[in-house]
């Protein structure tokens, strides 16, 4: 058997080779690195859950609107999303059919519907503005594009803190609770 240093030096020289190898055999000088199976069906597999099935989408904790929703909401709860910004987004595809329109289900923060809240929601080709007062549905013309992208906007929002309601600090504006699309057939 060969004494210790002279075993640790050639699985060091191994180690290395492997590495070496490793290294040629995967990085191509001037090549593109093809996308692996498995990343193709993950982008599948996101662009599934961003289709809207059916024709009303729940903004609730695990239902599948949660994944429609971009940045300016908060984590969903069981009644739906809130939005914590003074400007967030939803977005959605739509397959085989054409959205021609949105009603949104929102409530205004404080939820028991004291103070009022000026709400604007914006599509590709439609602008709709309110003050909503409790829970109020809100609609906007689409353009029938099967990617949208709708903007919505509140004026102010309130934190809890600052209306006595608790601690947290954080301001809201109004909670998104679900979304109903109205489509025509292709």
């Amino acid at each position: 058997m060969a004494p210790p240093k002279v075993c640790a030096r050639r699985l060091t020289f191994l180690c290395i080779s492997v590495l070496i190898v490793a290294l040629i055999n995967n990085l191509r000088v001037g090549t593109e690195k093809p996308v692996p199976d498995a990343e193709e069906s993950t982008q599948e597999h996101l662009q599934r859950l961003l289709t809207l099935s059916g024709d009303t989408a729940s903004f609730a904790e695990g239902s599948a609107g949660v994944w429609f929703l971009q940045d300016g909401f908060r984590h969903p709860d069981p009644q739906g999303a809130i939005l914590s910004q003074a400007v967030a987004e939803v977005r959605f595809f739509v397959v085989h059919k054409e959205p021609v329109g949105a009603e949104f289900l929102l409530s205004a923060f404080p939820f028991d519907g004291s103070p009022s809240m000026r709400v604007t929601l914006r599509s590709s080709i439609d602008e709709v503005s309110s003050e909503i007062i409790g829970v109020e549905s809100l609609s906007i013309a689409l353009d029938g594009d099967v990617f949208q992208e709708i903007q919505i906007e509140c004026d102010a929002g309130l934190s809890p803190f600052e209306l006595d309601l608790g601690a947290d600090l954080r301001r809201q504006c109004l909670r998104i609770i679900e979304m109903s699309v109205s489509m025509e057939q292709l």
